[in-house]
């Protein structure tokens, strides 16, 4: 179990390189739209991965004490996911977007972290 939580650590620091993949896009201005694309398309690839990752975590966790930290964690990557999926590529709709994804990534290596010594 322990190993898992870590891949998912893992995972959610990738997600944190990608943001600021994306993130660097829309604040530079003139964002190409099929790059962007691109890079959001791997974005919600990753989001996918950690839920993945996390589901698999769920099925070892029965009866331990890292089970109610996944269920925080399983709610805070549906809300992750949604909101990658929203970005548009505009930085007047997704700056607040991207505000509170680093947020949520940080939340959600923080509660891993504290599922590991659970």
């Amino acid at each position: 179990l322990v190993a898992g939580i870590n891949k998912n650590i893992d995972l959610q620091k990738q997600e944190q390189s990608q943001l600021k993949v994306v993130k660097k896009m829309v604040d530079a201005g003139n964002v190409d739209q099929s790059d962007f694309d691109d890079a959001k398309s791997k974005f919600v690839d990753i989001v996918n991965a950690g839920i993945t990752q996390r589901k698999a975590n769920q099925e070892l966790a029965d009866g331990n004490k890292a089970a109610d930290g996944l269920a925080t964690v399983a709610k805070a990557q549906s809300a992750e996911l949604k909101a990658v999926k929203g970005l548009t590529g505009k930085a007047s709709t997704d700056d607040a977007t991207f505000s509170s994804l680093s947020d949520m990534f940080s939340g959600g290596i923080a509660q891993n972290q504290k599922n590991v010594k659970a």
